[in-house]
């Protein structure tokens, strides 16, 4: 497989980790010291970054669920580092309703060879609208 469908796919992996609230398989796709920007804060390292998500999937409305649909992605590489854009929508389905959109907007990504695998050493997303507030204060976004 080439870099840039390396690349591809742990963009896409992420977003599957997310909507499967699998904490440890999104923590794996950081290296060590990878860095988690969101629009209030910023974790470094797999420690922040499991905390973050567990956080912010325990405040998640009861039954609600999550679809983030990534695409789009301009890809540099060069040598074994990368940077990517991607754009993203995310959707929400609660208990009570159906699908809706949660938020658009962009991860701003950061790549490395890490013991001969791709991974994000730094992943930030910037949101162009959030249409759901079903997470309150989340510092998932």
């Amino acid at each position: 497989m080439s870099a840039q469908e390396d690349i591809r796919r742990i963009v896409a992996r992420c977003a599957q980790t997310i909507d499967d609230r699998d904490v440890e398989a999104y923590v794996s796709l950081f290296a060590p010291k990878g860095r988690l920007v969101t629009r209030s804060r910023e974790f470094i390292g797999h420690g922040a970054i499991r905390e973050c998500m567990a956080n912010g999937w325990a405040i998640a409305a009861p039954g609600s669920k999550t679809k983030h649909l990534v695409g789009g992605s301009v890809i540099d590489i060069s040598g074994e580092r990368a940077t990517a854009l991607t754009d993203v929508v995310a959707f929400q389905c609660l208990e009570e309703g159906g699908w809706q959109i949660l938020l658009t907007g962009r991860y701003h990504d950061e790549f490395m060879v890490h013991s001969g695998e791709w991974l994000f050493s730094a992943r930030r997303i910037t949101v162009d609208a959030f249409l759901r507030t079903t997470y309150g204060t989340s510092e998932l976004v």
